[in-house]
């Protein structure tokens, strides 16, 4: 099994945008509480995307740099996703009744994208890099983080994992995160899977 730099991150996208897609489709503006709670939540996936992509050319692109046209490539996607980002934060404030068709514009881009990132993985980096350079790449980013930062990238995550993911994962980092945002986390993760599933992360990973 190589070593995946984007299969956790953006299993949790896919699953993020997919159920807010359906909350964007279900709401009803005029309802100021629903549609504040909708602007926090999609503010904060906003931010998330804008972050994920710096990381990436941070972390990542350098070891396209052998490769220019599919590192042109990514960098020109990365360029065409952000003024979609800038026009839902737009549609966002002002526009609510193009929410729904923009954010779905952006949705159908960004799978495009990370479509054509995780296919880049097998054509360029798992056949010119070794796991140990790969796994270098996620050792750099995870140092560059901050406590806060790194707890809240599990909160994101975990609950689009499989029950089994969710163990290896919390199992990997159990001891660097504190109790009080395990606590929140676990709290995430109730609403997210049924009692069975929950009793047995907590016998694995907390008993």
């Amino acid at each position: 099994m190589r070593v995946d730099l984007y299969k956790f991150v953006h299993k949790a996208q896919r699953y993020h945008l997919f159920n807010l897609s359906i909350k964007i489709g279900k709401i009803d503006v005029n309802d100021s509480l629903q549609y504040t709670q909708l602007k926090s939540e999609l503010q904060g996936m906003i931010n998330h995307l804008k972050e994920h992509m710096e990381h990436e050319e941070t972390f990542i692109h350098s070891y396209y740099q052998p490769f220019k046209e599919k590192l042109a490539l990514l960098d020109s996607q990365h360029e065409t996703l952000e003024p979609l980002l800038n026009k839902l934060e737009k549609s966002l404030a002002d526009e609510p009744e193009v929410l729904y068709s923009l954010f779905n514009q952006f949705v159908a881009a960004y799978l495009q994208h990370i479509d054509e990132e995780e296919q880049l993985q097998k054509e360029i980096l798992w056949t010119n890099y070794s796991d140990e350079a790969l796994a270098e790449i996620m050792i750099k980013f995870t140092q560059s983080l901050s406590k806060e930062q790194f707890a809240e990238g599990m909160e994101f995550t975990l609950p689009s994992l499989s029950v089994n993911e969710v163990i290896n994962m919390i199992t990997t980092a159990k001891d660097l995160i504190s109790e009080n945002h395990w606590l929140k986390i676990m709290s995430v993760l109730a609403q997210c899977f049924s009692k069975q599933e929950m009793d047995t992360i907590y016998k694995h990973c907390f008993i």
